[in-house]
């Protein structure tokens, strides 16, 4: 550091009458300040020249030294910062001549306040503003007095997803008036990146019957698990996950997971739930065995109808494939509704008889027909339901119609008329 230095020289006569400073020249050039170092102190020794003394009659000089005892210190003693030494000069030739010059050096401060750079460096770089750390205080110390101010602040940074460069300035004065500054320059990159999957969802499966506990519980897991990061910040993760498992029996159910940034850049991951149905409609209700009874109006016929409709009253579950699908069969052959309809109608060519349907035995049966019924679900598995009879029971006596006559006698086909 260059000292700035001005010297004031305070020249008194000597006690001895030939004592006179006129037969001296005293020259002491500086410096009149020294600057104490981290410490806050410093000494004479070492850092100032001893002064130029030569006589004025062509003596000799003999002695030229500090005088300790006039000055009241060593020339190695310890000064602090704002003190002054009050120096005293002796100095004599070989006339007799002697003489005690005196100055003054003033011991000053002028080291700034010190940051503690530890791990704080200069320059940094970031993918993104988001990354950057707030602004604190950096710790700063003074080796002579307090930190008196203590200030911080940044240039204006980029948006948020732009590039750009700014800076953050620390500054701190002591008591001195002594500043320190430091500068740390910010860059930041514009981010072009989508996400990093830090939690990646997996497949899951579960057979059919489990799915009302085995789909929630995956999806909940694939849920908590999936995550990401990105320079930007995450701004959402969010799936199209439904729920509950979708009914039916037809593909893999793909779900999709996207997580997506402040800067709106995407990732998306894809995962499956597989199930499995190998187990068919259960039946709750097995077909019932009807019997009807024959009508004027043929009401039979609408009976065996609404049986046939409602699948002989029979009622199935199935806890995983819908939509099911009922079929009927005839001796083996799978037949539809007309079919089953006919084959009724074509059991009254036997008349009436004593027949047994279901478990019971009827008697004056006139038509009957006996049907196995099926159900399949959407996965295709295939539940016999079970055989039912309907029977119609003829108990109506027959119905004699006919019209009254008149024939005039004496034509001579009275016989004739009475026979048609």
């Amino acid at each position: 550091m260059p000292f700035f230095v001005a010297t004031c020289l305070f020249l008194f006569p000597a006690t001895s009458a030939q004592a006179q400073f006129s037969f001296f020249n005293f020259s002491y050039n500086g410096p009149d300040t020294l600057y104490v170092g981290p410490t806050c102190s410093s000494m004479l020794q070492g850092n100032v020249p001893d002064p130029v003394v030569s006589s004025t009659v062509g003596a000799n000089i003999i002695t030229s030294m500090f005088d300790p005892v006039a000055s009241g210190f060593q020339y190695n003693d310890i000064f602090t910062e704002g003190t002054v030494a009050h120096v005293f000069w002796f100095v004599e030739d070989d006339a007799g001549h002697s003489f005690t010059f005196e100055y003054f050096i003033h011991f000053a401060d002028a080291m700034p306040p010190t940051f503690d750079l530890t791990g704080i460096f200069s320059t940094l770089e970031f993918s993104s503003i988001v990354e950057v750390p707030a602004q604190v205080a950096i710790p700063v110390s003074d080796n002579c007095t307090m930190v008196v101010s203590d200030t911080f602040f940044q240039s204006t940074p980029p948006d948020t997803c732009q590039g750009g460069t700014f800076t953050r300035t620390w500054m701190a004065t002591d008591a001195n008036d002594n500043t320190a500054i430091f500068t740390q320059t910010i860059i930041i990159y514009k981010d072009s990146l989508p996400p990093v999957i830090t939690g990646y969802p997996q497949n899951g499966s579960a057979p059919c019957e489990q799915l009302h506990l085995a789909y929630p519980a995956w999806r909940d897991l694939q849920i908590a698990t999936f995550a990401a990061t990105d320079a930007s910040g995450i701004k959402e993760l969010i799936n199209n996950a439904p729920d509950s498992f979708p009914p039916g029996c037809k593909v893999p159910l793909v779900v999709n997971f996207w997580a997506i940034d402040n800067c709106m850049f995407q990732l998306p991951v894809s995962v499956t739930f597989t199930t499995s149905d190998n187990e068919g409609p259960v039946v709750v209700t097995p077909p019932k065995d009807t019997v009807a009874y024959c009508s004027q109006n043929d009401q039979e016929l609408q009976k065996l109808a609404d049986w046939i409709s409602n699948r002989a009253y029979s009622q199935v579950f199935d806890s995983c494939s819908y939509p099911l699908v009922y079929s009927m069969q005839i001796g083996g052959i799978t037949v539809d509704s007309a079919e089953v309809v006919e084959a009724f109608l074509d059991s009254f060519a036997g008349g009436c008889d004593s027949l047994m349907i279901g478990n019971q035995n009827y008697p004056k049966v006139h038509g009957r027909v006996s049907v196995d019924f099926y159900v399949e679900d959407d996965c295709g598995n295939e539940t016999f339901v079970g055989n039912a009879d309907f029977g119609a029971i003829d108990t109506l006596p027959p119905t004699i119609t006919g019209s009254n006559a008149t024939e005039q006698c004496g034509g001579g086909n009275d016989q004739n008329a009475l026979q048609a």
